[in-house]
Parts: structure tokens; C-alpha cells; sequence
């Protein structure tokens, strides 16, 4: 078969991390059957971290040289995605630059009202009485090595939500009071038994939910899809968005927050309570960090989810699950209502409250959860609190 052409980009710095308005110099190499190219055009386009806008676009003739060294430097703190393809080859490689990463910043304020409105919310919930319910859930695929309950909270958003679920696993024969390890769910159905990579023999394991329907119904596979049905784009991360009291994500950290009390009210609750959670669950791990504030004994976030959802208005890429990208383009020109809406679930937002220890760990190349939006989330961060980086530059 014939060889396809290959393309190497190799940047000055092995971590591609620059200050700003200093040369990132990128060394682009073209060899087609193993030899050095000597003819082609490679295509270059530089954008803010992927979004719309775009830094510079050029292209360059390999008869004039290659090897070639493409420099470029950006004037203030973000990312540049570089892209570079070989015209009419499907050859192509990619690459992300930082500048001055710790001073990347959310795209937008916090809603005036932040603190006041969640506020509000979590004071009505509190008046909820017999708020949890609890039943065992006996599987024979479950591990039998601890025993697993069903956890219901009910929430105080009208129906058909109204409620969310989680999955209690205890060990059955630890001893003592046992501290928790929290978790949520990455993006899709969710859990019908706490993730046997976090489930510990000597801790109990609380698998949370964010949807309203019952994890361990037979029938909740086919619910899910067909809600999933009538959201826009297909997908429950942007159910009921037309509101913030509306808003999928409402019920959910009404319902997370229950369920989480519900485990520190326990009896055999030592009081050493621990989050891990990646994508969505790195979402949630935020919020959770900045409802119960200094409650968790450390928290650890992979590639979090839900995180300058207003990225878009300066360019860059917005934080998954995009809903202000969405409501812009039902409702094009209302980009104020969007980062309003949304700020009150925005990871970007709860960060400024975590008083817990966290690990934060971003890829640079991650394309759901783009790390303008995440390295935004951890400079957020109090500098007083706790927290570690772990930076990977794919």
C-alpha cells in the first residue's frame, strides 16, 4: 500500500507553556514514503482554544523549506490551538500553546444575585420534610461484599422531576463508623452501582444522580432515552433551559446536596467524607466543594465539565455542556440572557467557594471539557484554599 504522508509538530518547550507576547516556536516536519517532502502546501490556523475566534491563518510551500519553524505569540492569558494540514492530504496534527495559564480567567461575572438566589433555594428545600427514602437494592451482580441501597431525594421542583437518586454501597463487615467517598456520574445514564475503580472495603460509597429517574428500574434505560428525545440536541443537559428555576441542573444540585447531607447525618458516619468525579462528575465535584464549602476532607476533579459556560462570548470555546452555544442559536443576539441563566450552575462559580482540599487535573487537548474553560475553574480557586494542578499538555 501506499504510504500516507506524516506530519510531526514539535514545539521550543515540552510543556507548550509561554508568557504572554514571548515566541512559541513550533517546528513543522512533512515526510512523505520516509523521506523529507518537497512539494505541498501546509495550511496553518491558529483560533482561541478551538473557538471562533481566529488568530492568524497562513500557509506555507514545502519548495521553500522543510523543516519550517511557525512562531507565534499571543498578547494576553488563554490557549492557541494551532491547527496544520498538508492541502488535499488528509495528513493533519494539531497542537494547544498556553500563555500565562495561571491568569485565565472566567468569560463572565456571577450573576449578582449568586449567593442570595442558591440561598433561597436551599432554605425551601431544608423545609422539606421526610425529604429522603431509602430502600435496599439486592442485585445478584452486585458485589457482595457490601450492602447496596437505593437513596431517594425528593426536591422541591414541581414534577415530573421533583427528585434524584443515589447509590449507597456500605461494606458489610467493616467495623466502627466509616468515612464516604462521593461521586457522580460522567455524562449519560449514570449508575446502578457505585464504580467498583472508587468502592472501598473499609468506606461506605455514595454514587450519585443527576437525573429524576430511579437508576435501578428496569425500565430506566428506555426513559432515558426517550427524554433525551425531547431536549434540544438530544441530550438532558439542556432539559428545560428556557429558566434557572426550569433548568435541569436545578433538581439535580438540590437533589446531590440532599443526599450528601443525608450521609453526613449518618450514624456510622465518621465524618471523613472525600469527593472524586471526572467530566460531569468533575462538575458536580465543584459544585458540591462550594455548597458544603470546607466539608470534604479533599476533593479530586478530572477534566471538569460545566465550566465557563460564557467562554463563547470571548471567542474560545464554552464549557460542556455548551448551553449558552445553544440558547445563542435558538435565540441569536441574546448572549446577556445565556450568561446570566447559566452562571448560576457554572463551575467557574462554585470554585470561588471551595475551602477543601483539591486535585484538579486538565488536559490541554481535551476536546469536550476545553481547558480555557477548566483552567478558568482552578484559578478560581481561593489561593487560600488547598489545591494542586495537574496539567497534561494532550
Amino acid at each position: 500500500p501506499l504510504l500516507q504522508p506524516k506530519m510531526t509538530v514539535v514545539p521550543d518547550r515540552g510543556w507548550q507553556i509561554y508568557p504572554c507576547n514571548s515566541n512559541a516556536n513550533v517546528k513543522v516536519t512533512v515526510t512523505t514514503k520516509g523521506a523529507i517532502a518537497k512539494e505541498g502546501v501546509v495550511s496553518l490556523k491558529v483560533t482561541n482554544d478551538g473557538g471562533k475566534e481566529v488568530f492568524e491563518e497562513k500557509t506555507v510551500d514545502l519548495a521553500q523549506g522543510n523543516p519550517f519553524v511557525y512562531t507565534f505569540k499571543m498578547p494576553k492569558p488563554g490557549f492557541a490551538l494551532v491547527d496544520v494540514t498538508l492541502k488535499e492530504s488528509p495528513c493533519r496534527n494539531r497542537l494547544k500553546l498556553g500563555f500565562d495559564i495561571e491568569k485565565v480567567m472566567p468569560a463572565a461575572p456571577e450573576p449578582r444575585d449568586f449567593d442570595a438566589w442558591w440561598a433561597a433555594q436551599f432554605a425551601e428545600q431544608d423545609k422539606l420534610k421526610d425529604a429522603i427514602s431509602i430502600r435496599r437494592a439486592d442485585f445478584p451482580t452486585f458485589d457482595q461484599r457490601w450492602d447496596y441501597y437505593c437513596v431517594r431525594a425528593k426536591t422541591i421542583v414541581p414534577a415530573p422531576d421533583g427528585c434524584t437518586y443515589g447509590i449507597l454501597s456500605v461494606p458489610k463487615d467493616a467495623k466502627g463508623k466509616l468515612g464516604c467517598i462521593v461521586i457522580t456520574q460522567c455524562v449519560g445514564p449514570g449508575y446502578t452501582t457505585p464504580d467498583p475503580n472508587y468502592a472501598r472495603t473499609d468506606m461506605m460509597t455514595l454514587a450519585l444522580s443527576v437525573h429524576p429517574w430511579d437508576p435501578i428500574d428496569p425500565g430506566f434505560d428506555k426513559t432515558f432515552a426517550e427524554e433525551n428525545k425531547k431536549c434540544v440536541n438530544g441530550t438532558y443537559t439542556l432539559r428545560r433551559f428556557e429558566s434557572r428555576e426550569t433548568y435541569h441542573y436545578r433538581n439535580a444540585v438540590l437533589g446531590c446536596r440532599e443526599l450528601v447531607k443525608y450521609v453526613r447525618g449518618r450514624k456510622d458516619f465518621s465524618g471523613e467524607l472525600f469527593y472524586v468525579g471526572g467530566s460531569q462528575g468533575g462538575g458536580f465535584g465543584l459544585i458540591l466543594g462550594g455548597v458544603f464549602k470546607d466539608a470534604f476532607r479533599a476533593i479530586a476533579v478530572q477534566m471538569p465539565a460545566m465550566c465557563d459556560f460564557a467562554g463563547f462570548t470571548l471567542g474560545r470555546r464554552s464549557g460542556w455542556p455548551y448551553p449558552g452555544d445553544a440558547w445563542v442559536k435558538l435565540h441569536p443576539g441574546d448572549e446577556a440572557a445565556a450568561v446570566e441563566r447559566f452562571g448560576y450552575f457554572d463551575g467557574v462559580n462554585w470554585a470561588k467557594r471551595i475551602k477543601s482540599p483539591i486535585l484538579f487535573t486538565i488536559g490541554a487537548m481535551d476536546d469536550c471539557c476545553p481547558v480555557s474553560g477548566t483552567m478558568a475553574a482552578y484559578n478560581s480557586i481561593p489561593r487560600s484554599t488547598v489545591k494542586f494542578l495537574q496539567y497534561g499538555k494532550d
